[in-house]
C-alpha cells in the first residue's frame, strides 16, 4: 500500500505549529498500522516541502524507528525554486514557467481593460516534473 496526502494550510493559511503537528500525527499513524509505508508527500510549496522534510529529519515516531526520505517518505513540492535542488535531498518538484504565467496575466489583465464585455476563462500553462532524490531512490 502506498498512501499520499497532500500538506497545505487550511484556507491557504499555513502556520509552522500546524503542519508540524499534521506530519508528526500522519508518521506516526502510518507506522503504527505498519502496512502503510512508504508515505507520499505532495505539498503546495518547494519551502513546505523543506519544512516537511525537516520535521521527518528531527521525528522519531513514538518507540518506533527513524524514517527515511525516500525509502519510507517520498516528498514532491511545487515551484522549482533555487533551494529544491540545493537541500541535502534535493526535492522533486512541479516547475512551471513564470514568464509564461506573467505574459498570460498581462494578457488577461489589458483585455479587461479594453475589454467591457471580458469573459473569465480557463487558461493552460504548460508544467514539468523536475525529479529529484526526495522521491526516488538514488541509482547505485
Amino acid at each position: 500500500m502506498f498512501i499520499i496526502c497532500i500538506v497545505s494550510g487550511v484556507n491557504d493559511e499555513l502556520r509552522a505549529r500546524d503542519v508540524n503537528r499534521f506530519v508528526r500525527n500522519l508518521l506516526e499513524n502510518a507506522v503504527a498500522s505498519g502496512d502503510n509505508l512508504p508515505l507520499g508527500m505532495f505539498c503546495v510549496h518547494d519551502l513546505l516541502a523543506v519544512e516537511v522534510m525537516r520535521i521527518i529529519k528531527h521525528a522519531s515516531p513514538k518507540k518506533q524507528r527513524k524514517l527515511y526520505i525516500p525509502e519510507d517518505v517520498k516528498i514532491v513540492g511545487f515551484d522549482d525554486l533555487p533551494l529544491a535542488s540545493l537541500v541535502s535531498i534535493p526535492i522533486t518538484t512541479v516547475s512551471y514557467p513564470y514568464s509564461a504565467m506573467a505574459g498570460k496575466a498581462f494578457d488577461v489583465m489589458m483585455d479587461y481593460l479594453q475589454n467591457p464585455n471580458h469573459q473569465p476563462k480557463c487558461y493552460e500553462i504548460q508544467s514539468s516534473l523536475v525529479i529529484r532524490e526526495s522521491s526516488q531512490k538514488a541509482c547505485p
